[in-house]
This record gives C-alpha cells, sequence and structure tokens, in this order.
C-alpha cells in the first residue's frame, strides 16, 4: 500500500515509487536470470520436490534475495533522478531478451548504478548486496567453468593430501588400489565457499554491521570449514570406496548440505552478532 510520502515521491518512470521500481524490477530480473535453471526442476522434479530442493537453488542465494527486497522496502521513499530512470530503462530493455545472460547484465547494472548514486543507506546496501548476489549466482559460475580444471586439482589435491591417497590431476586412486575418483564439478568445495561469502555479506550488510578485522576472521573461518567439510567427504569416498553410493548419493549429499549450511549460518551469525 503506498504511503502519503510515497505518492509525493512517485517518479514518471510506469508512475510508480521509486521503492516499487527497484523492488519489481530485481524480482523480474532475478527469475528471469535463474529461469532456465528454475525450469528443469519443475520439469525434472515437479512442484512438490523442487519446492522442496529450493528450486534448485542454495538456500543461501534465496535469503540474500529476500535481504534485497527487505531493504528496498525498508528504504525511505525518494524520487529517481534522470539518470537512474534511464539506467533502469535500459535494464528493462535487457530484461525483455530471450537470452538469460541478458537479465544477469541488467541486474549488475541496476545494482551498481544504485550502489553509488542511491539516494538512501539502504538502497546503497540493498544494491552492494545484489552485487555479491549477482556475482555468487551468475558471473561466478562462469569464472568457475572458467578455471575448472585448476579447481577441481586444487580439491583433489586436498583430499589426496588428507587421505595420503595417490592423486593425478582430479584423478584419486580409492584405498583398493582398483577404483579411481574423479573430482567433479558437483564435488567441488567452490560453489559452497562462495555461499559463506555470500552469507557473510548478508548478515553484514542487512544487520548494517561494521567490517572490522575480528569479521573478516570470521568469514575465514567460515571459508576454511566449508573446504574441510568437502574435503572430508572426498576422502571418506577414496577411504571407503564400497560406501561410495551411500557418501556420493543422496543421503551423503543431504547431510552435507545441512552441515555445509549450518555451517555458513554459524559463522555469518557470529561476524554479525560477535
Amino acid at each position: 500500500m503506498l504511503t502519503a510520502a510515497d505518492i509525493k515521491h512517485r517518479d514518471a518512470f510506469l508512475g510508480l515509487g521509486a521503492r516499487e521500481i527497484l523492488f519489481s524490477l530485481v524480482c523480474v530480473g532475478f527469475i528471469n536470470a535463474q529461469y532456465i535453471r528454475l525450469a528443469r526442476q519443475f520439469d525434472r522434479d515437479g512442484i512438490v520436490n523442487a519446492f522442496a530442493a529450493t528450486f534448485g537453488i542454495s538456500i543461501v542465494v534465496w535469503v540474500a534475495a529476500f535481504a534485497v527486497l527487505q531493504l528496498i522496502l525498508k528504504s525511505k521513499p525518494h524520487a529517481l533522478s534522470r539518470w537512474d530512470t534511464a539506467v533502469l530503462a535500459i535494464a528493462s530493455l535487457l530484461f525483455l531478451s530471450p537470452v538469460t545472460a541478458m537479465s544477469a547484465v541488467a541486474l549488475t547494472l541496476i545494482a551498481v548504478n544504485f550502489a553509488v548514486f542511491g539516494k538512501t543507506d539502504e538502497i546503497r546496501r540493498a544494491m552492494r548486496l545484489l552485487i555479491a548476489l549477482a556475482g555468487a549466482v551468475m558471473w561466478g559460475r562462469l569464472a568457475f567453468s572458467f578455471f575448472l580444471p585448476y579447481i577441481l586439482q586444487m580439491d583433489a589435491g586436498l583430499a589426496s593430501h588428507l587421505t595420503g591417497l595417490e592423486r593425478t590431476r582430479n584423478l584419486i586412486v580409492a584405498s583398493d588400489g582398483v577404483t579411481v575418483l574423479q573430482v567433479g564439478a558437483g564435488c567441488s568445495s567452490f560453489l559452497n565457499v562462495t555461499n559463506a561469502a555470500l552469507a557473510w555479506l548478508t548478515a553484514m550488510l542487512y544487520f548494517e554491521r561494521r567490517f572490522s578485522g575480528r569479521s573478516f576472521i570470521w568469514l575465514g573461518l567460515s571459508m576454511v570449514a566449508i573446504v574441510a567439510i568437502n574435503t572430508l567427504r572426498i576422502g571418506l569416498i577414496g577411504w571407503w570406496p564400497s560406501y561410495y553410493w551411500l557418501i556420493h548419493g543422496e543421503i551423503g549429499a543431504n547431510l552435507t548440505n545441512v552441515i555445509s549450511s549450518l555451517s555458513i549460518y554459524f559463522f555469518a551469525r557470529r561476524a554479525a552478532f560477535p
């Protein structure tokens, strides 16, 4: 519902208030950018299972997106400048493109503009978080695919060092001397490490905390914990290859995700509320 202040600060762009415009465009942009993943999840698992699996998107990402929208709504009513209106108009055109990457570009464009030129502190914090969100779920994946061979070799190297098992590139010889394990993209620590950083930044920006040395220590501990959890899982598969389907399958994956999520939550909370 519009308040008197909202009506006073309405903009010519679509005849809506600034907060409404930003809120709507961020929602549209995020859904557009994730459309292919959401559609595949619905098609493969159905709506009930897709919902239970958070639509194949980390709960950390959903929380960060919710925090962005909440910060926008908490912002005081304000008017858009002509420059802001032009940026939003360009972003709206990019959202119409059938190429989902254009939505990522548009979201990043909006985020960078309002992170710099936003008229309220809440908007600037929301847009800084949106930059991180776009980086984690869109641009980070591009970087991940580019550096994938090196990242997988690093994961395999850590697991090899932990278990004492032989390794060649991203291949690990299991303890039975026969089974060879390949560390693939789905086994990498990278994505959960980015989620740890995103959760930390979400907590710091949403609760308006100061970025102190102690907060960065908690971030580092969170990342180390995530790498350790993933490395231990790979190591367990190497030690006991006969339990591969239990550790690597749905049960092991779900257990690892729960432990990782709890770890991410704990360290993010400690950073924001020491």
